[in-house]
């Protein structure tokens, strides 16, 4: 009994490597497939796409990571996103220069190189 039971598990196995191949390249009859279908055949899947994320996920990624609630993420968040500073002397005086694109306080109107960092120390030439 206990022999049998291993033939069919070998048997088995072979059958699953060798059929496949047996399959493919089985002959084909009736029409022949468009060159549309053969392209949909032989075209790689596509890998995984990174699907961007929303504001609300990263917020609530960041909560969880953090260990606070939800609520309270939603809270902090709100109150980052309403800094606002007069300009950059203002920013220097407390210490928060230079702003980067996505920071508090962070505005175009501010980066006067357009390169995505606001009130950058200023250069002597």
């Amino acid at each position: 009994m206990r022999g049998l039971l291993i033939g069919a598990i070998v048997i088995g196995g072979l059958a699953g490597f060798v059929g496949p191949s047996l399959l493919t390249s089985a002959p084909t009859y009736g029409p022949k497939p468009s060159a549309d279908a053969k392209v949909r055949q032989t075209a790689k899947s596509p890998a995984l796409v990174q699907v961007p994320q929303t504001e609300e996920q990263d917020v609530a990624d960041s909560a969880w990571s953090a260990g606070e609630s939800a609520s309270a993420a939603q809270e902090r968040h709100a109150a980052e996103k309403s800094v606002f500073y007069a300009g950059c002397n203002e920013v220097r005086a407390l210490g928060k220069a230079p702003l980067y694109a996505g920071d508090p306080g962070y505005r175009v109107e501010m980066d006067g190189d357009g390169d995505g960092v606001a009130c950058e120390p200023i250069r002597r030439g």
